[in-house]
This record gives C-alpha cells, structure tokens and sequence, in this order.
C-alpha cells in the first residue's frame, strides 16, 4: 500500500484570525507548539512555520502582525 493511501491529504486551510489568537494565548501561557497542535487538530509543522514566520526580533509572537502579512501576501 502506498503512503497517499494509508495518509490522504486533508484539503489545505489557511490558519483563521481566531486560531492565530489562540496560538499567541498560548505561547504566552508557555504551552509547546506540539500540544498547540493538538489542540488545533492541526499539524505540528504548520504551527511551528506560523511561529518561525510571525515572531518578532525581540521573540513576541503577534497574531495581528501575522493577521496583516496574510492579507499582504493574498494580494501579491
């Protein structure tokens, strides 16, 4: 059996405003980015890269930063 057929794809959804909330919530509480996940039902990559992506110089991640880069890049 083939790995597509033991792992079919879920169809890709972008991370709400609400869901990048709930991951700053988080993060300020100390809680890891696996049980973030979890919580989510989201893969503990795409959290991971939302942190990697949105965290700022001084290591604060902010929803709303991540919120308008998404809005920028929907536009390119």
């Amino acid at each position: 059996m083939d790995t597509a057929a033991r792992h079919p794809r879920k169809p890709f959804a972008q991370l709400t405003s609400t869901e990048r909330e709930f991951i700053r919530s988080m993060l300020t509480e100390k809680r890891r980015v696996r049980e973030i996940a979890n919580i989510l039902g989201k893969h503990r990559s795409t959290i991971f890269r939302e942190v990697s992506r949105n965290t700022n110089a001084g290591g604060i991640y902010d929803a709303r930063h991540a919120q308008s880069f998404l809005r920028r890049r929907r536009l390119e």
